[in-house]
């Protein structure tokens, strides 16, 4: 993963939006300003660093 700060929170973000909502990847993604396959890689990484 990115050392930079933001990308980090975003990732944060993609996680705990994903696992606490109904939302969509493509949802979250406009969102957070990130395509839906950002999303997805984002979201397995975290379940992977978990």
């Amino acid at each position: 993963m990115n050392d930079d700060p933001t990308a980090i929170d975003r990732h944060l973000v993609i996680v705990r939006l994903r696992e606490r909502t109904d939302l969509t990847f493509d949802e979250i993604g406009a969102i957070v300003g990130r395509s839906r396959p950002y999303c997805v890689q984002a979201y397995l990484l975290g379940e992977i660093d978990a």
